[in-house]
């Protein structure tokens, strides 16, 4: 659901904001953290859209078809991208390697939601 993302983007904002020293007291506080199960999750949804017969064939221009939901899963698949390359530009800084593969996954996910409300593709 999009309130379990949400939750799990508050998680991953925690992370990346800790200082590098504090990691451990923080992951002790029981703060969400992104993990394979988190990544997992999002492969599923991305499975059952595809499954559904949404996929990745093609190209898509933002908005073309006047649906404004589409446009704007699009908007947030891109910022979704600019994320995950802001994160991987950190290298080292990110001790978490499911981070960027879980914001990878989840523009994946974000593009065909976007074909998905324009009735596919």
């Amino acid at each position: 659901s999009i309130d379990r993302l949400q939750g799990h983007l508050v998680g991953l904002m925690g992370e990346l904001a800790v200082l590098p020293e504090d990691a451990a007291c923080y992951g002790e506080s029981g703060h969400p953290s992104i993990g394979e199960d988190e990544v997992a999750m999002v492969e599923s949804l991305v499975r059952d859209l595809e499954d559904g017969g949404v996929s990745f064939e093609g190209w898509a221009r933002p908005g073309a078809k006047g649906n404004r939901t589409g446009a704007r899963l699009d908007f947030a698949r891109t910022v979704c991208r600019r994320a995950e390359r802001r994160v991987l530009a950190l290298g080292e800084g990110v001790s978490n390697d499911a981070i960027p593969l879980f914001l990878n996954r989840l523009s994946d996910l974000l593009w065909l939601l976007a074909r998905h409300t324009e009735g596919g593709n």
